[in-house]
């Protein structure tokens, strides 16, 4: 069985996903280096502690 997305469909997702980014990047553009070393810390730090609920 095979499943895909009507052209309508592929179009919305684009339309959405086209928009989501564009905003993504207005969060992004301000930032600073320092601040985009801290949210990158951030994130580093949470992904160590979740994977250590599998160990």
């Amino acid at each position: 069985m095979l499943i895909a997305a009507s052209p309508k469909a592929e179009d919305e997702i684009r339309d959405t996903l086209a928009a989501m980014h564009g905003r993504m990047i207005d969060v992004v553009r301000p930032m600073t280096s320092a601040d985009r070393a801290s949210v990158i810390g951030f994130l580093r730090a949470m992904q160590e502690a979740v994977d250590e609920i599998d160990r």
